[in-house]
């Protein structure tokens, strides 16, 4: 179950908020047919799960030199291979204060900032099955 969020505010609160409603916090797509699925509720405009947000924050952050999801199971993603094919060209960047994640309605990743919230930038919740 997911849950999209428009208020304006840092990757570290978002997280901080999915967990105050009930979720696990924010979502882990650790399989190509959940991000395509994400990939297609946030590019499609007409649905209004979009609203006026062009950018998702998601529990993908790094850590120890990984990028690794923000769930219980703090899987880690190579770089190289598992999620190239992800990252918006030139991404990831400023790997010294860029540590977290947001995807933009494209799907494409783009690492960021943790602690500054970003007008154009909402974020998605994630409850997972059977929680």
């Amino acid at each position: 179950m997911y849950h999209f969020n428009s208020q304006e505010e840092n990757w570290e609160e978002a997280e901080e908020d999915c967990k105050k409603i009930n979720y696990d916090g924010l979502v882990s797509m650790q399989t190509e047919g959940e991000w395509v699925y994400l990939k297609n509720i946030t590019a499609n405009r007409e649905l209004k799960i979009a609203l006026e947000k062009t950018r998702w924050f998601i529990g993908l952050q790094y850590l120890s030199h990984k990028w690794c999801w923000s769930d219980d199971t703090k899987a880690c993603i190579n770089q190289t291979t598992d999620a190239n094919w992800r990252w918006y060209a030139g991404e990831p960047n400023n790997p010294d204060t860029e540590h977290c994640v947001e995807m933009f309605n494209s799907g494409e990743y783009n690492n960021i900032d943790c602690s500054k919230p970003f007008g154009h930038t909402g974020f998605i919740c994630e409850k997972k099955a059977g929680m």
